[in-house]
Order: C-alpha cells, then structure tokens, then sequence
C-alpha cells in the first residue's frame, strides 16, 4: 500500500439523529443546485488546478474490517487554511451492512455526489479521479474541520438506506508538504484504478441485445430540469460511476428515488439506438420535452447532457466530422472553444444536436456513436485522452486520428485527414470535400421531423 502520513482522528455519533444533532451546517435538497462561484470560495479541493489528480472512492468493506463513526482527516484541516486556498485531495468512504455486498459500490459512489450536494455551502462536481469540490467562505465561522463533510454525508446515508449500518471516511488534504497531486496520482493509479476497472469489466461483456430492461436515472435534475440518463449495457452515464449492472442493484436499496426501470420495448432503429419504451420513458421524464432520442448518436437527438459527463464529442462542420475531448484538457478544440466553454453550451439538460457528453466506459463499448459512423467519424481527439484510450481505439483508425500536438486549424486538419487516408473519407466525404450538416438548433427538430412539434399535445 501506499505510505500515507497519518492524520487526525474524529469519533463520530454512529446513529443519523446524533449526527445532524451535532451538525453545525444544514443539509437539506434546497442546496442541491448552489454554485460556489470563485470569488466567493473559502477553500478549493481538486478540479482543473491540480489537474484533476483527486479521487472520491467508495468501498463496501465487511462490518468486522469497519470502525462505525471514525474519521481521519490527513494533512491541513480547515482551521489552519486561508481564504482561496487549493489543493489536490483523496476521500475514501467506506460503508457496512449484512445485506450489501461489492455489487453496490458503483451506485453509492454516486449517491456520495447527491448526498455532498445538499450539504450548505458545498460545491461537489463530477465524479471518481475527476472530482472539483469547493466550499463557501460563508462557512468559515460556522465549521473548523473537514469531518463535518463526512459527518453530513454519514447522516444522510443511515438515515436514507437502513440497509448501509456502519460508515468510516478519510479525507486527504495533500499540501506539496505531504506529496501534493504526484500523491493522489499514485494512489488513483494504484489503489483506485483496479477496482473502477474490474466494476466496469462487468458491464462491457454484456450488450443492449442481451436484456429487455433498462434504466433510467434522473438524479441531476436539481440543476439540469429536463435531463434523464437512460442506461443500458452500452450506454453508461455521463457521470461514468454507475453502469447497468450496478444501477440495477442499487434499485433495491432505494425503489422509489432517482433511479428506476424501463421496459427496452420494440427495437425501432438499432443502428440509431432508438426503442419504444425508451421514448416513451424520455417524453414523461423530460417534462414532455423530448420527444426523440437516439442512444447511439452525437449528432442527431442526442441524449440531454447533465453536466458531469467525463469528456465530450462535438460536431466539426468544416470536417463532417467529430470531435473528442475530456475534461481534463485546458487548450481549445478546432471550434476554438476549450472543454469548460463547449460544456457551458450543452449541459444543463438540452437536446443540443452535434454535442453530447459522454463516460469513458460509453467510449469503450461497442456501440459508442454507432448511428453516426462509429470510430469513422472521430477526426479529432485530445493526446491525453487517445493514450489512455490506446488499447480500445481500433487499431486501424489509431494512428489516423490528429491530436492537438498536430494541430487545432481546421484546414490544416482537412488536409492531415487527406494525407493520412482517415475513412471519413471515404465514407462521408465527396471527393475528398468533407460536406456539413445543416443542424437545427438546440430542441429542435430535423426538417423531416416537424410533424414531432404537435404530436402528444
């Protein structure tokens, strides 16, 4: 294991009422969609500063390997750190109960993000080695530690899931002083990556033709209203930490809340990705304003966006062509526009055709943009991202796709695209002259679909 200095020591309450007793700031849903704006922050964990080299994992681990109500806060507390400060940061959240098993995992590491983001003040974004907290410098005065965090997570958990018995966190607050970002690099390396790996190993043997159910989730809509993920085998969250497989035992700890099951209905278009009972699901819980969805497609009615998604495709009309980056790259893609602008576009739960967010695990399955020409059509896609995804990437298409190191110019990237032979080419070029798409604006219809506009009123 990696040698991490040891930190101070919290006993909490171990039952939920004594937990908000002692609570100092409140937890409640009204807080669900605050943005703690920079200007207004006390303390930062994590995000674009430190590269995103910070992680939130959590583990269901066996009632007699737990300590109930023990928090470890490692490095800097929040009673010695200054207004604005930043920092890289590590939390782990363990959980017990005789009822839960590894199974539930994915679904709790998401439901920590729900649960952080009714907590006053609190920022929480995005999830696994992506997160970016920050915390309101109105609550310097009200709270001097970072236990209080897990302490209301704590709270909120026993007292929502009776199946979740015990709890015990550690918070990493990694100064230069402790290893800073190289630290949790190593960690998320070492000790994180496997186990996200073998979660998501599960899920990508499997494939939307193999069940008849799917589901749907709705837990963003505290900031993006009309948004519904619909999950499938081959099509995993934006957010990228809860897949089929987990989502559909995490049901049983919680029937009634932001998840449930949707009939896959008749097969309408599977290139596209388009199913009766998906539609139907969309229209009803989009607040009756997506009337069409194509699973498998960026371009045409692509699923909403939330806006925690792990990276993000974007149509280049000048190429006929998509484009691929992830949260983590800071420079501007060939629309001239970096990740955090092309986000601001299409997140917040709007049909927005030619942009749509997307999880790594959604990259590597086998379906991944299908109705719009697969790997074909990726004519861009940022260096750091084609080499984590180096081993998925066909490997007849790898060596063909142009990264910001050779260049951001579209008609520099036409011509590579020319010289390098890219099938797009081929498949959707006219003569080697690439020819847009006219695309209609956000929540509109394609011309050949206007009939949609009245239909169900």
């Amino acid at each position: 294991m990696i040698k991490i200095p040891k930190g101070k020591i919290f006993q909490l309450p171990k039952e939920p009422e004594d937990l908000f007793a002692d609570l100092p700031i409140e937890c409640s849903p009204r807080w669900a969609s605050e943005r703690v704006r920079k200007n207004d922050t006390w303390v930062e964990l994590g995000g674009p500063k430190h590269d995103y080299k910070s992680f939130v994992m959590v583990e269901v681990v066996d009632l007699k390997k737990i300590n109930p109500g023990r928090v470890e806060i490692v490095g800097t507390d929040l009673d010695e750190i200054e207004n604005g400060s930043s920092f890289p940061f590590g939390y782990y959240i363990k959980l017990a109960g005789k009822d839960l098993n590894k199974d539930f995992e994915g679904f709790f590491e998401r439901w920590a993000i729900d649960n952080h983001t009714r907590v006053e003040g609190i920022m929480y974004l995005n999830t696994r080695d992506t997160v970016w907290m920050r915390l309101h410098r109105r609550l310097k005065g009200k709270i001097d530690s970072f236990k209080y965090l897990p302490q209301a997570v704590m709270g909120i958990f026993m007292a929502q899931v009776p199946l979740v018995e015990a709890i015990e966190s550690k918070i990493i607050i990694a100064s230069d002083e402790i290893g800073g970002k190289d630290l949790m690099a190593e960690i998320i390396e070492k000790e994180c990556k496997p186990l996200w790996d073998a979660r998501d190993a599960k899920v990508l043997e499997l494939s939307d033709e193999d069940t008849d159910t799917f589901f749907g989730c709705t837990l963003c809509q505290s900031f993006a209203p009309n948004h519904c993920c619909t999950i499938s085998p081959n099509r995993t969250p934006f957010c990228g930490v809860i897949n089929w497989d987990n989502i559909r035992v995490g049901i049983e700890v919680d029937p009634t809340g932001y998840s449930f099951e949707v009939p896959k209905g008749k097969t309408i278009d599977p290139i596209m990705g388009v199913y009766s009972g998906v539609s139907e699901m969309m229209y009803k819980r989009s607040n009756r304003t997506i009337k069409k969805m194509n699973l498998y497609s960026a371009i045409e009615y692509p699923m909403t966006s939330c806006g925690c998604f792990e990276a993000l495709l974007f149509y280049i009309g000048a190429l006929d062509g998509i484009g691929l980056t992830n949260r983590m790259f800071t420079g501007e893609t060939p629309l001239g526009l970096p990740f955090s602008k092309l986000a601001s576009l299409c997140g917040g739960g709007v049909q927005y055709h030619g942009f749509c967010g997307v999880s790594m695990l959604t990259i590597k399955s086998k379906k991944f943009i299908g109705g719009d020409g697969g790997w074909d059509r990726i004519v861009w896609i940022t260096k750091s991202l084609k080499e984590k995804l180096s081993d998925i990437i066909p490997e007849t298409h790898y060596a063909l796709i142009p990264t910001e190191d050779d260049s951001t110019d579209i008609d520099e990237l036409k011509q590579i695209l020319i010289n390098r032979n890219h099938p797009i080419i081929e498949n959707f070029w006219n003569n080697k002259v690439p020819i847009p798409l006219e695309l209609p604006g956000p929540g509109e219809f394609w011309p050949e679909d206007k009939h949609l506009l009245h239909d169900n009123e």
